[in-house]
């Protein structure tokens, strides 16, 4: 078995673990600093039980073959982003059949045209849909442009000519990479905003550092804040739209299973990463009542259960089995298809325990997989602001582009740049 469900946690947390197994992606991610208008903040991290995570672009589930037509969230031609260091899914494949990624987001960052104002849309368009394209349940209205949402009480200032600091959170982690981009406000539909202008507003990263950010709790409501910094790995040139942009890689790796861990034969599917089969496995894989289509059920249950959510004997707590991830983990342990980070997958020594913290969070007990309370992270990254911007209300853009699905994520912050 890859893992078991946790053994010390009670009634409630078993329910919990057990319903995360569900064969759909349900979480996604959220801009957490600046504070934005689709609800994140850097204190939640990667929570986003009130829907601040359902701001997205996707194709609709419908038809025969699905995403085959669509103008959504997949990227024209052939990709652009081959590299096997700046890719975060079947990292070793860049052609033929087993490619899987080849049209996602992520292939030609920047490229994969989105809905709306570049704020996100909630539930990811106009279809609900059973990856997380929900909106109603959370409040939500299917469809809204996250630029229509109300501006942020709080008040973000920042000067022209600046170096400023800001984050996101990965709750469910489907690869690919991310950058900023500002928009002066204006009249009109959606604050005048648009994702061509934020196209215009590309923001460069300052120095070649991220920072992975979080807080431990442990006790009486006693509670620990880290800082660690990890090399940041990004994309430009041709690649990337516009062109000559900067866009960062995800750091985080997601897990990757086989085809043997999948219990398929080895004759079906051989590749290291089983998702690369899923275009080709029997249909009897599927089961018996696959989701919308068998399209549908390649492009994303497949996809997703490769990824070790609900395989068989998978992790309830997303957690990758020791040594099946997409690439190397930028600290020990830190690979994962959901915001989970238990230590306890990862060696521990003494220089580690200085650098890290003095214990993972409650319940992760080392090399057992069976953690019950995780370490939910930001991602922290600082942006130069151009000196030569005008005085104004603007709006900063976070665009998240997947590889693992077609899916682009975007959120939106109020911001007052000063001269």
């Amino acid at each position: 078995r890859l893992c078991a469900l946790p053994r010390t946690t009670g009634l409630a947390m078993r329910l919990l673990a057990m319903l995360s197994c569900a064969p759909l992606l349900s979480g996604h991610g959220h801009l957490t600093l600046p504070p934005s208008r689709n609800g994140g903040r850097l204190a939640m991290a990667a929570d986003c039980m009130k829907g601040e995570c359902m701001w997205f672009s996707q194709p609709d589930a419908g038809g025969a073959t699905y995403g085959a037509d669509s103008k959504v969230a997949q990227i024209p031609g052939e990709p652009r982003l081959n590299s096997p260091e700046l890719r975060t899914f079947n990292v070793e494949v860049d052609s033929g059949p087993h490619d899987y990624t080849r049209r996602s987001p992520w292939r030609a960052p920047g490229l994969a045209p989105v809905i709306g104002s570049g704020c996100g849309r909630a539930g990811g368009g106009a279809v609900r849909q059973g990856d997380g394209g929900t909106a109603h349940e959370f409040g939500l209205i299917q469809d809204m442009d996250g630029a229509d949402l109300p501006p942020t009480r709080e008040r973000t200032i920042w000067k022209a000519g600046t170096v400023q600091e800001v984050a996101w959170a990965n709750n469910a982690n489907h690869g690919g990479g991310y950058a900023y981009r500002l928009c002066k406000k204006g009249a009109g539909k959606h604050d005048g905003v648009s994702e061509a202008c934020f196209q215009r507003g590309h923001l460069t990263y300052a120095g070649n550092e991220s920072t992975i950010m979080w807080t431990s709790r442990f006790g009486a409501n006693q509670s620990k804040t880290m800082r660690v910094p990890i090399p940041r790995v990004t994309a430009s040139g041709d690649m990337t739209t516009p062109k000559g942009s900067t866009w960062a890689r995800v750091p985080i790796p997601a897990c990757r299973l086989t085809g043997a861990d999948m219990n398929w034969p080895t004759d079906q599917c051989y590749q290291s990463d089983c998702a690369g089969c899923c275009a080709t496995v029997p249909d009897k894989f599927a089961g018996p009542n696959p989701r919308y289509n068998m399209s549908w059920w390649r492009a994303q249950d497949c996809v997703a259960r490769c990824a070790n959510n609900s395989a068989p004997g998978s992790c309830p707590d997303g957690s990758c089995p020791d040594g099946k991830v997409q690439f190397a983990p930028p600290l020990p342990g830190l690979a994962s298809l959901w915001s989970s980070w238990c230590w306890g997958d990862a060696p521990r020594d003494a220089a580690e325990s200085k650098r890290l913290g003095d214990s993972p969070t409650q319940g992760c007990t080392p090399g057992s997989h069976d953690a019950n309370m995780m370490i939910k992270v930001n991602i922290v990254d600082k942006i130069i602001i151009p000196a030569t911007l005008s005085a104004g209300e603007y709006l900063l853009s976070w665009r998240w582009d997947a590889e693992q699905t077609y899916q682009v994520w975007q959120n939106c912050a109020d911001v007052t740049i000063t001269s």
